[in-house]
């Protein structure tokens, strides 16, 4: 979760943001052929949710650092009280090589994406290394929600593959991902060009519905990541929400 999405307090996560989760763990899962520990980079890591469920999901003795630029010293403290064993959190940009970069839904925040990525390559991701990638797709579908996540811009796929490539990366699985909520947002931006555009507030992520509501949400999305893993690994980029990539250096 972004740290502007922090501002309400969430006391259950929303099926979108399990759901993808379960994608970029199912990911990490498949492409870790090692029982050896590993260092991972999460860059824009928001509140640490990703990072605490994904240390569960890694070999024992790996770690995790969150990096977000934004992380105040009111921030981290928080998130040290919350912490699970291999996870830490830094402002600072950490120093060294990492087996696994995740830049998950971050580089939209950044007005200089091509350096940010860049840098993120050049100074931390080894020759073997992996780079977990995903964006917001479609710049047609940039709306109200995306104004106040603060993103700069969206993203087609061969403008994600661009970036990708001058950063050094080769790509080695990519596709579209959440096929279904692609068609609702494209509903919302419609009904925006029609009516306006919403006031500037606050971005409200609290999920409140409901177990069955909520079974079925998660049914659905979860049918929808298996379809994204299928078209990716056979080589059909399905449009979807968000644009993913698993990359490495080129040699």
């Amino acid at each position: 979760m972004d740290l502007i999405e922090t501002q309400i307090a969430v006391t259950r996560r929303h099926p979108w943001e399990v759901s993808r989760f379960r994608f970029f763990a199912h990911i990490l899962e498949n492409m870790l052929i090692t029982t050896d520990p590993v260092r991972v980079l999460d860059a824009g890591a928001g509140d640490g949710w990703f990072a605490f469920n994904l240390i569960k999901k890694l070999p024992q003795g790996s770690s995790i650092v969150c990096h977000d630029i934004n992380y105040t010293p009111r921030h981290l403290a928080t998130l040290k009280d919350q912490t699970s064993p291999g996870v830490t959190f830094t402002a600072t940009r950490p120093e060294g090589l990492f087996d696994i970069v995740l830049a998950l839904d971050v580089v939209e925040h950044v007005e200089d994406d091509t350096a940010f990525l860049n840098a993120l390559v050049e100074e931390h991701l080894g020759d073997s290394s992996h780079l977990i990638f995903s964006v917001p797709a479609w710049p047609a579908l940039f709306s109200s929600h995306d104004r106040l996540l603060l993103h700069h811009r969206r993203y087609s796929p061969a403008t994600a593959r661009s970036l990708l490539n001058v950063a050094g990366l080769h790509i080695n699985a990519s596709g579209g991902l959440f096929h279904g909520p692609v068609i609702v947002r494209a509903l919302q931006v419609m009904i925006e060009s029609c009516l306006g555009q919403k006031p500037a507030g606050k971005p409200d992520t609290a999920w409140r519905h409901g177990p069955v509501i909520t079974s079925l949400v998660g049914y659905c999305l979860g049918a929808d990541n298996a379809l994204s893993r299928t078209a990716a690994f056979a080589g059909l980029d399905l449009p979807g929400l968000s644009w993913w990539a698993s990359c490495q250096k080129r040699p």
